[in-house]
């Protein structure tokens, strides 16, 4: 195999491809390297973790056919520099020049690595990838919780939850029924970086695996083998008892001001026509509010306040929560998603 990519081509192509390899299966070295195809005049590039699976492809001037499974941090180090990059491959290694340097590296056998996703779609969905993002910000990071680590995909809405917080909106999406179907995160977290400016995004659908494409780009998940959990049930069907309207720059603005500790809570109070904030840090901080069927001095609940700041920004100017007391989740719900956020218990309350 011998191709020329442009150096800095070849780094945009292995960033896109990259978050498979970071992952804890990333000391198998097959899993940890890069498959790079020259063929077609193109260098086509392919990184898994076995949950998720990412490709893309570059131009290049292809002057030898070729594949190669390259160790993927020793390779994105190699390719620094500007000017073009020329990869040769030679027996079991492959030689990376930009300009002057010359970096050569072992590379790992091509039969190690794992093969590729050979899936079916049967539904296309379409969503906004800023809604995407809002949704994914609720899902678990623990794989220990298989049901919950991933984003759920049932009849009109896309949905995710640690089941501390909810983040769900509205879709497009039929025939999933009410549990519907859930996916590795990664898959959404790659192609929502990959989309930088691009509106929205089409999510391909199976029972095994899902897919999204990114210009030349894709993204490929597996489906959880587990039930999402019936969410639908713990969004109130009536007004609760009590509300407070807030603008959300403000709010955003003083939780990012309040310390960062391990555990800190923010309380709210109603203070006349004021919310009062306090962190459990000692911190306070008040901002204008507007109240229903909250009493002044009452106060209403405690939350996290990374949760709380993630709850609220969704891009709307002011922000509606409703709850029925300090224990039992708080809802966020304008026309178009919902979000639910569990309190946090505090001392005397």
């Amino acid at each position: 195999m011998k191709a020329t990519i442009d150096a800095k081509a070849l780094r945009d192509a292995l960033a896109l491809v990259k978050a498979p390899t970071a992952t804890k299966r990333n000391y198998i070295p097959a899993l940890s390297a890069v498959r790079i195809e020259a063929q077609d005049g193109a260098l086509t590039l392919r990184t898994t973790d076995l949950e998720t699976f990412a490709e893309t492809s570059a131009p290049a001037d292809v002057h030898a056919d070729g594949v190669a499974l390259v160790p993927f941090k020793v390779l994105a180090a190699a390719c620094k520099g500007k000017g073009d990059a020329v990869l040769t491959v030679e027996g079991s290694r492959i030689t990376v020049a930009v300009g002057p340097v010359a970096t050569t590296i072992d590379c790992v056998a091509v039969e190690d690595f794992p093969k590729w996703v050979d899936a079916t779609f049967d539904h296309v969905v379409t969503i906004a990838t800023s809604d995407l993002a809002y949704v994914l910000k609720a899902h678990a990071a623990e794989e220990m919780r298989p049901a919950l680590h991933g984003v759920n995909v049932s009849d009109g809405a896309i949905t995710a939850t640690n089941s501390y917080r909810l983040h769900s909106v509205v879709s497009s999406a039929h025939g999933f029924g009410d549990n519907g179907r859930t996916y590795a995160p990664q898959m959404f977290a790659s192609a929502i970086k990959a989309a930088g400016a691009l509106g929205a995004l089409d999510l391909e659908l199976g029972e095994k695996w899902g897919r999204i494409r990114v210009d030349s780009t894709f993204y490929i998940g597996r489906a959880v083998d587990a039930q999402f959990p019936n969410w639908r049930s713990l969004v109130p069907k009536h007004a609760a008892p009590r509300t407070l309207t807030v603008n959300v720059a403000e709010l955003v603005a003083v939780l990012a001001a309040f310390p960062r500790t391990g555990n800190g809570s923010v309380s709210l109070t109603r203070q006349g026509d004021t919310l009062a904030l306090h962190h459990k840090a000692g911190a306070d901080a008040a901002i204008s509010a507007s109240f229903e069927r909250v009493d002044d001095g009452e106060f209403l609940v405690a939350f996290a306040p990374d949760y709380l700041t993630d709850l609220v920004s969704y891009g709307s100017e002011r922000v509606r929560l409703e709850g029925v007391d300090h224990l039992k989740p708080w809802l966020l719900h304008p026309d178009t998603l919902t979000g639910l956020l569990m309190p946090v218990r505090t001392e005397g309350h």
